[in-house]
């Protein structure tokens, strides 16, 4: 009874999300997503004869060749660009509250604006094993699977393995796509060689999810704290002025790191901080991405 309870529970929320997010793509977000999108390829549109006017480059020379008149080829760019999301539900993102609420509003959000131009969506998601993963699909019945799969999820690991996680999205993905990567990015470095991989063939969003109010704490004397992910326990003199500063200078460089790493590929990266809306951020990345490859500023949320 409590498991039919449950899912009860997790279909009712995915509903009230779908339907608040649905408002604020179908308000303006999904018609500027589409704007600014870029696809990868192009598509063949026409093989025909050659007209007066017709630019001499597209001349087809087999075609031309074998039929003893001028041929044209021509093309147009294929737009469309799937969305995979991949998620980190490691402990430090699915344990901690506020951290992987706001994620899972993000994926919403972002794979609803793809849903509103046509687009692929598919999830990914992983701890230190892969979680769940569902392929590419379209439409709003395999979006609304996809939030709920977000809302009801029930992980078997704890740890991080970032670089596993890409390494899997990179295995599952055929052709050109938009990757977003959703974590905190507080597994040391080593990751950074698998993000630079899929950027060879994909776009890239990186969605950095802190809360930063705990290192506005007021100096209480030492205070006991559990890691996220080992379950480890150890005292913290949360009144020392310098243990404060190097934690505080330990996020700034993760946050700068991957916004260093972010503006070298040409990616969007996204700092969901709680200090403002999703939307508002999201809107404000559409604007001003979608303009060839060159990096993209950090945007706030």
């Amino acid at each position: 009874m409590a498991d039919t309870a449950s899912i009860l529970t997790i279909k009712e929320r995915a509903r009230q999300l779908c339907l608040r997010v649905r408002r604020e793509v179908d308000g303006g977000l999904g018609g500027l997503y589409i704007s600014r999108r870029r696809g990868f390829g192009l598509e063949f549109e026409e093989l025909r004869e050659y007209e007066i006017g017709d630019d001499a480059r597209y001349l087809h020379w087999p075609t031309t060749l074998s039929q003893g008149r001028p041929y044209v080829k021509r093309y147009r760019e294929d737009t469309k660009l799937d969305m995979m999301l991949c998620v980190d539900c490691s402990g430090s993102m699915h344990r901690l509250k506020g951290i992987w609420e706001r994620g899972v509003e993000a994926c919403a959000m972002l794979s609803c604006c793809a849903v509103y131009g046509g687009d692929g969506i598919g999830l990914l998601m992983g701890s230190d094993v892969r979680e769940s993963y569902v392929p590419i699909g379209f439409g709003d019945r395999h979006w609304y699977r996809l939030v709920r799969q977000l809302l009801g999820c029930e992980v078997s690991g704890i740890q991080t393995d970032l670089c596993g996680l890409l390494r899997d999205a990179n295995a599952v993905l055929r052709r050109g796509s938009r990757v977003v990567v959703v974590s905190d990015f507080l597994a040391g470095v080593e990751w950074e060689d698998e993000v630079r991989r899929l950027s060879r063939r994909h776009q890239l969003v990186l969605c950095q999810v802190r809360i930063d109010r705990y290192e506005e704490l007021p100096g209480m004397g030492w205070v006991e704290v559990s890691d996220a992910e080992d379950g480890g326990r150890v005292l913290v003199d949360w009144s020392s002025v310098g243990g404060r500063s190097r934690r505080a200078s330990d996020r700034a460089d993760a946050l700068d790191r991957v916004s260093r790493l972010c503006g070298e590929l040409g990616g969007v990266h996204l700092v969901l901080d709680g200090t403002r809306r999703i939307d508002e951020v999201l809107q404000e990345a559409f604007s001003k991405s979608g303009k060839g490859n060159r990096p993209a500023k950090t945007k706030r949320s």
